[in-house]
């Protein structure tokens, strides 16, 4: 293993602290990225959707988005649970800004419901798996998917 060697340790002692590679991969990613995303504020529900996308976006175009196909690969022949591999900061970003346009009175509260907020996550990853990453699936993914589902 290219990692042991590099760490100069033994493949047992790299399996100690990460039993699986996902988790191995997992754990260098997060060494190279922000361990949260910046919440945006513009003032509306679009713009503040269009941004955090768009980050997340540009993010998953490059390294991270190459080891998390790599990373589902393995996990998916280990037959590792993909969720418990997840930090979930995509969704809670995305609530976030939610929760900012319901106390501004964008979105009703009713419409507060985690599929609601998960599914432009969901297809933006979806997409990076794809190898489909670009600026007009940021603008159809807040505008076709996550807006309809939010606002009344």
């Amino acid at each position: 293993m290219l990692v042991a060697a590099r760490a100069r340790a033994s493949k047992a002692s790299i399996y100690r602290r990460w039993a699986t590679k996902p988790r191995l991969v997992l754990a260098a990613v997060r060494q190279v990225i922000p361990d949260r995303l910046t919440i945006p504020d513009h003032g509306s529900l679009r713009d503040d959707l269009f941004d955090l996308v768009a980050t997340m976006a540009a993010e998953l175009r490059g390294p991270l988005g190459e080891a998390m196909r790599g990373v589902v690969g393995e996990a998916l022949g280990a037959h590792e649970n993909l969720e418990a591999l997840s930090t979930g900061n995509s969704v809670a970003a995305v609530t976030a800004v939610v929760e900012r346009a319901v106390a501004r009175g964008e979105v009703s509260p009713q419409r507060l419901r985690r599929p609601r907020l998960e599914v432009g996550v969901a297809y933006l990853r979806h997409q990076v798996l794809m190898g489909k990453v670009d600026d007009a699936l940021v603008a159809g993914i807040v505008d076709e998917v996550m807006l309809p589902l939010l606002l009344d």
